[in-house]
């Protein structure tokens, strides 16, 4: 049986959406009444902190193309990807590679922008897999943006805080750095809708505009996360834990295919891809 081609028409049905819908919001007013919210909204602060400050720093060396913070706002941080030089230097293989528009704008930085459930290192894996590697090869000048892991205490942060404090101070230092008027934008998934609307209030800074899997159009997209969220009733959420607890999303992730994601661990680590086949 092939969930995704069995459940899918079911998980889209108008009936399971609003029973999905009804369900977040019943759980969410209960957590309310009985102080189960206020406790979360409480507590999650010290998970936050831990992660920023413990796990965080050991996983960013762990197989990491070597980078360092330059700037740190709150519970955000933007890093700097330096590594060894000469490891990372153009050679004439890879100038013929790279494509005219590359070669020519190789000396504009270019800043990594990533969703907020994303770490800075989420395209920097693995050495052999690496973009930001690829990138460096290509002889640009890495920046990437890290939004650390967030809590209630920070219910009241808008898209405009992250954009217009966070990114706009990351641009500003990474042009003073680098001694370049403009700034190029690659981003990545739902960091690309931040690109974008940095890009429309701050043209005079951008030079180019990369998105990869982003949304833009959130209208046209009907994915089956996007069908539940737009009936989602969220201020029962945000008036309870003042977030979206990550359970809840994880959650969200799981029952699009259940099956998949059981097996997606084991498979992982039974049979490994091939890198050298790849």
């Amino acid at each position: 049986m092939d969930f995704k081609e069995e459940g899918d028409p079911f998980l889209r049905e108008r009936d399971f959406i609003d029973s999905l819908s009804n369900v977040v919001a019943n759980y969410s007013e209960l957590a309310k009444i009985t102080g189960i919210g206020k406790i979360y909204q409480y507590l999650s602060d010290r998970p936050s902190v831990w992660n920023n400050e413990f796990i965080e720093p050991i996983r960013h060396t762990l197989y990491r193309t070597p980078s360092e913070k330059v700037i740190e706002i709150e519970k955000y941080s933007l890093f700097h990807y330096t590594g060894n030089k000469s490891e990372y230097r153009v050679s004439a293989d890879s100038e013929k590679e790279a494509t005219g528009s590359i070669a020519k704008e190789k000396n504009t930085p270019v800043l990594v922008i990533y969703a907020f459930i994303n770490r800075h290192y989420i395209l920097d894996l693995l050495p052999e897999v690496s973009v930001i590697r690829s990138l460096l090869n290509h002889g640009l000048d890495i920046f990437a943006t890290d939004w650390g892991t967030h809590s209630a205490y920070d219910k009241c942060l808008t898209i405009g805080h992250f954009v217009n404090k966070y990114m706009d101070k990351s641009i500003d230092l990474i042009r003073k750095i680098t001694k370049s008027d403009k700034v190029s934008l690659l981003g990545y998934c739902g960091g690309g809708d931040l690109a974008i609307i940095y890009a429309a209030l701050h043209p005079e800074k951008v030079r180019n505009l990369i998105t990869i899997a982003t949304p833009g159009d959130f209208e046209l997209d009907d994915s089956l996360l996007a069908t539940w969220t737009k009936a989602m009733k969220e201020n029962y959420l945000l008036n309870t834990f003042g977030n979206l607890p990550e359970i809840i999303l994880n959650a969200a992730f799981i029952l699009r295919n259940p099956i998949e994601y059981s097996h997606k661990y084991f498979h992982f680590f039974d049979k490994p891809c091939s890198l050298e086949s790849s």
